[in-house]
């Protein structure tokens, strides 16, 4: 969930942090790993942008990241870390451009 007081369009990109290593798994700012392109599905409404992620395994668990960015604009970075353990699944919410 996110506010955007502009009329930029958001760029984002939903990544995973596994063992020191970045993993893009949607957006429009990076380029999806393969691997991961038929497991994710994404809906974005004005202020909200969902990503599920489908066949959940513990080699999915780690560190997940959403980062918004306005476009056109300086590279401006907002972004929300969480943790994520397939036994203590979490909602993320709550980032402000």
């Amino acid at each position: 969930r996110h506010e955007n007081s502009t009329t930029s369009p958001i760029q984002y990109e939903f990544s995973l942090t596994r063992e020191k290593k970045k993993h893009v798994l949607y957006g429009t700012m990076g380029v999806p790993e393969h691997s991961y392109r038929s497991r994710t599905n994404f809906t974005s409404k004005y202020n909200i942008k969902v990503l599920y992620l489908s066949s959940f395994t513990t080699k999915d668990e780690g560190t997940y990241t959403c980062e918004l960015r306005l476009s056109g604009q300086p590279p401006i970075t907002s972004s929300k870390n969480v943790s994520v353990l397939r036994d203590k699944l979490v909602k993320c919410e709550g980032i402000s451009l």
